[in-house]
């Protein structure tokens, strides 16, 4: 009997300790919808040039491009905007995690033809405030020998 007392703990532990939290679970369900990536700047001004984004393409690309995050399965894309830019969709893995008191948003690029799985990197962005209408994320990058934000502004379709 002591056996299956542990573990039952043992197991509602593991689920818990997997499960998202409820402020990751709101910021999340904020995300689910179109968006628009209206303004992508930097922390050090206009005296940077920022040529490429998400290891895909230039901020002008970038700027204007859309979004659509599924809270329910975690899957997303974005269409690239402006002239001379890719204009296929790019799928994504994107879920909330939170860090002590700061949620990041994490996504990764999905290739066609690649599993989620199989992708190893993403990127992480912290979330300084989304709501029905608007969201702010921030990314850190490294800088001469630093790092440097880059701020991306969304407005919700």
């Amino acid at each position: 009997m002591k056996k299956i007392g542990i573990l039952t703990l043992f197991i509602a532990l593991m689920f818990s300790s997997c499960s998202t939290t409820k402020v990751e679970r709101e910021t999340q369900m904020s995300f689910r919808g179109d968006w628009t990536l209206d303004q992508i700047v930097s922390d050090q001004g206009e005296s940077v040039v920022i040529t490429n984004l998400f290891h895909h393409s230039s901020v002008e690309c970038f700027e204007g491009s859309s979004w659509n995050f599924v809270a329910n399965n975690n899957k997303g894309s974005y269409i690239l905007d402006g002239a001379g830019c890719p204009t296929n969709e790019n799928e994504f893995k994107w879920f909330m995690e939170e860090d002590g008191a700061d949620t990041y948003f994490m996504f990764k690029r999905v290739d066609e033809g690649v599993k989620a799985k199989d992708v190893v990197s993403g990127y992480k962005m912290k979330v300084i405030s989304v709501d029905d209408s608007q969201a702010h994320l921030m990314h850190e990058v490294p800088f001469e020998g630093g790092k440097m934000s880059i701020h991306y502004y969304f407005s919700k379709q």
